[in-house]
């Protein structure tokens, strides 16, 4: 598990962030999966809820961002993307979530 602050600190160039809650319904239904594909893909980091986690109405501003200023996320179940430092994909609910994976 990583910080939320810390979802920009790694050097690999293309790496996914799930962020999750222990009492979401959806996010403990979607846990064998996720945790396969974690273990499968290697470039899987997880962000349990805190505080720190910043909620937005609209991820598609996230888009593009290259640092934690200014990112949130929709809710929980949560996966985004990373390529080159830079967000390209922010997703929520399990149907996106495992696509985007199985893909």
């Amino acid at each position: 598990m990583i910080l939320y602050s810390n979802i920009f600190g790694f050097d690999e160039d293309d790496y996914y962030v799930y962020f999750f809650s222990r009492t979401c319904s959806h996010c403990n239904s979607l846990k064998p999966f996720i945790i396969e594909q974690a273990l499968a893909k290697n470039n899987i980091y997880f962000v349990e809820s805190s505080d720190a986690v910043v909620f937005v109405e609209n991820v598609e501003s996230t888009i593009g961002l290259m640092s934690i200023e200014n990112f949130g996320i929709l809710g929980y179940p949560t996966l985004i993307e990373i390529k080159d430092k830079t967000i390209v994909k922010n997703l929520v609910g399990i149907p996106l979530i495992k696509n985007e994976l199985t893909n």
